[in-house]
């Protein structure tokens, strides 16, 4: 009899779990749609994500920067690269070098150096390590990418016939980056696809890009301005979008487009109020300043020209996974260093809202890293936070 009980309370308890996962998956429904629109793939997201709003816990692990220390200090221009192992790979512009080190934060090796022969630097800007851990470094002035293998030794430097932000190399050798193109006639911000000696083979797409208007030789940043944004994978494929409208286009290889990823969201106008307090925060902030030569109101209005709606995102990530982060956008404020991205699984998805406490350069295995600099001395430490929530972020249904 106990026997019997005993078997008729596992089988009730099977049968709620069965229900109560039944009801788990009609409450979480994707409310989007995939359409087809000129031979063209587009996952048309609703506004509002598949599971809600996360906010990654973040805790600092690594710091590495030590002014005592000549293989530690880091200054000027600095990007970051990490490897398959973890290795993390600090391309120190100020020193025109690169600073290899262990996930661990230990000193390994510096590969390059300052001057015009092989393997060395005079400006470098942009560092990519691919899927094979093969070393690429763009150099601005003269334009050379530099190539050294995986242990560091140099390769080959190639010549270049243009200046790029951001970059991936694919198994072929072609890359896929972000260029400007000035001429009288109108200058434009492209993504494209170099072939591996820097000459363009393919324009994927083309925006026009005006420069702000220069009062008394000063172009003002305006953060309401419209720009292209682009994230290169490690494979060479890569992501790109324009902040006037939300739409982020996924690129393979060969720079066509894999998707389209859209999200219902409503554009929101740049007011009176706004363009009042931008303008007021840059004359609050030219008082303070050593500047001897100030702008009038007048001539700061002039300098800053301001776009009917506001940008609907300023900037694009992705991960390991290849899942996308688009950070939406937010006036620059130092009391509040907080982030907010919308989260896209690699397969277009809008899964979550993420908070993150601090702005990464880098999102790769659960962590983020960052270039901090020190304003009072001009160094940089590069830091590295664990994301302690990272293995509760759920794919698509």
């Amino acid at each position: 009899m106990k026997t019997r009980a005993i078997s008729l309370l596992v089988i009730l308890l099977i049968l709620c779990s069965i229900i109560i996962s039944k009801e788990q998956r009609q409450k979480i429904e994707w409310k989007g749609k995939i359409e087809i629109e000129d031979g063209s793939k587009v996952i048309k997201n609703p506004g509002e994500p598949l599971y809600g709003e996360i906010t990654f816990e973040l805790e600092e692990d690594l710091s590495i920067g030590n002014e005592d220390d000549e293989n530690y200090i880091f200054y000027g221009l600095v990007t970051l690269a990490v490897d398959s192992e973890e290795n993390i790979f600090v391309l120190d512009g100020g020193n025109c070098r690169i600073q290899k080190f262990d996930k661990n934060g230990s000193y390994l090796q510096t590969i390059g150096g300052r001057g015009q022969g092989p393997g060395e630097f005079e400006q470098p800007m942009w560092i990519h390590v691919d899927v094979k851990d093969i070393i690429y470094v763009f150099d601005s002035l003269g334009r050379y990418l530099n190539v050294f293998e995986k242990d560091g030794k140099f390769k080959e430097k190639k010549r270049l016939k243009h200046s790029f932000f951001g970059f991936g190399i694919s198994e072929e050798g072609n890359i896929l980056t972000q260029i400007s193109f000035y001429s009288p006639e109108g200058s434009t911000r492209d993504v494209v696809i170099m072939d591996s000696k820097g000459k363009v083979i393919k324009r994927i797409v083309s925006y026009p890009y005006k420069l702000p208007p220069r009062i008394k030789k000063r172009i003002l940043g305006n953060p309401y301005s419209h720009r292209l944004y682009f994230y290169p994978a490690l494979d060479g494929s890569g992501v790109y979008g324009h902040s006037s409208e939300y739409k982020l286009y996924v690129l393979n290889t060969s720079g066509e487009t894999r998707f389209r990823i859209e999200k219902e969201e409503k554009a929101e106008p740049v007011t009176q109020k706004d363009k009042k307090r931008r303008i007021d925060n840059y004359l609050e902030r030219q008082e303070k300043s050593s500047r001897k030569e100030k702008l009038s109101r007048n001539e700061v209005k002039k300098a800053y020209v301001f776009p009917k709606i506001k940008p609907f995102f300023s900037r694009i990530i992705l991960d390991n996974e290849r899942r996308i982060y688009v950070r939406r956008f937010k006036l620059y404020n130092p009391e509040d260093r907080s982030e907010l991205y919308d989260l896209f699984s690699e397969k277009g998805i809008y899964i979550y809202r993420v908070k993150m406490p601090l702005p990464p350069r880098i999102i790769r295995k659960g962590y983020i890293y960052r270039i901090v600099p020190d304003r009072d001395t001009g160094y940089i430490k590069v830091k590295r936070y664990k994301i302690r929530n990272w293995d509760k972020i759920k794919e698509e249904i």
